[in-house]
């Protein structure tokens, strides 16, 4: 399995400061990972989810890939 994540943080949500970007991105994170724990068959299959930003702007992807080879 691999997990990848890819978030841009260039817009208004991401604030003007060190701090603020990085409060944003934490709050990002926590949120995948509220539902990966969530999901109880991980490795059941693949799994995907979109990125928003505070302000409800799509800013990036998430994916949980089993791999069969």
């Amino acid at each position: 399995m691999h997990f990848t994540l890819r978030f841009e943080t260039d817009n208004a949500a991401f604030g003007d400061s060190a701090d603020e970007r990085a409060n944003e991105i934490a709050r990002i994170l926590r949120g995948i990972a509220d539902k990966l724990y969530a999901d109880s068959d991980l490795a059941g299959g693949d799994h995907e989810g979109v990125i928003r930003d505070l302000n409800g702007n799509t800013v990036g992807l998430w994916r949980c890939v089993s791999e069969t080879n």
